[in-house]
């Protein structure tokens, strides 16, 4: 079985494999995708999420606005959970509310209509 060292090209989850990960069986694929997850798992990982704050109920709706109508900074997030990106960048100072920003999105009902 090939190291996670020597596998190339995409190497998303559940995306179309390419490169080196593409000559793998689907069974080695799911346990270098599951030792990825592995490795990001921390003891207190649910602890965090639930420690986040619940906001209140238009605190992040401007996330889910397009932004090039009103000249934002950022990227659109709606057209993100549309497309085949795997990435969305959030960046911000400690404690400028990433990871709450993160959970509302996680929670929104948008968010799931829009992945659909």
């Amino acid at each position: 079985m090939a190291s996670l060292g020597d596998i190339s090209g995409n190497t998303g989850l559940n995306s179309k494999p390419t490169g080196r990960r593409a000559s793998l069986s689907e069974g080695q694929l799911k346990t270098i995708d599951q030792a990825i997850l592995s490795s990001l798992w921390f003891p207190v990982m649910m602890e965090r999420e639930e420690a986040i704050h619940e906001v209140h109920t238009k605190t992040y709706e401007w996330v889910f606005c397009n932004p090039g109508v009103s000249q934002k900074p950022w990227d659109n997030l709606s057209e993100f959970l549309r497309g085949d990106s795997r990435t969305y960048w959030i960046t911000g100072k400690a404690g400028s509310g990433k990871s709450t920003l993160v959970k509302c999105i996680l929670e929104n009902k948008r968010t799931r209509k829009q992945l659909a």
